[in-house]
């Protein structure tokens, strides 16, 4: 049966069935849009995330052709702590960049006092870390507290780390 017959005998049924009708699409249609742009957002979100980290990773494990070592933005400062002998040397030293990296003397560091801390020591090539630098070495910023800092043991545990890396 057509759905509209005859205009004249048309009843509220049948007025009903076409409205039932046309919102239902309408409704379904923008639902349905709305659901495949969220989607596609949420992948291509995911992708760029992907890509970031696996540029990350890639810069890190960029190979210096000279020593065939990582190189990082803290090779300079890594260096000079292998040149050290005793373990207990190397924690004195790295003990002694957080307080001298920490010029407000808050007990955490943050990205800025870390890049503005290795920027200050003189070593050549010159130490320069950027906020991806930081978040690298803070594991994407899951070693960092709310604020996004990290206290002086986390930075010991990090230079120790990276120093490990560095010597392998």
């Amino acid at each position: 049966r057509e759905l509209f017959e005859d205009q004249e005998h048309m009843t509220g049924s049948d007025h009903m069935i076409a409205l039932f009708f046309v919102s239902f699409v309408l409704l379904v249609g923008v639902m349905l849009l709305n659901i495949v742009v969220a989607v596609l957002l949420d992948e291509f979100i995911q992708s760029v995330e992907r890509d970031r980290k696996h540029n990350a990773q890639a810069e890190l494990k960029a190979v210096d052709p000279s020593g065939g070592k990582v190189t990082t933005s803290l090779d300079p400062l890594l260096e000079s702590l292998s040149a050290l002998n005793h373990a207990a040397d190397v924690d004195r030293v790295i003990e002694n960049l957080f307080v001298q990296f920490d010029t407000a003397d808050t007990g955490v560091l943050g990205s800025r006092d870390l890049a503005d801390g290795v920027r200050k020591l003189d070593f050549e090539p010159a130490v320069h870390m950027s906020q991806e630098d930081f978040e690298v070495l803070t594991e994407d910023m899951r070693l960092c507290d709310s604020d996004g800092n990290i206290d002086k043991h986390t930075f010991c545990l990090i230079m120790r780390r990276q120093a490990r890396q560095y010597l392998q």
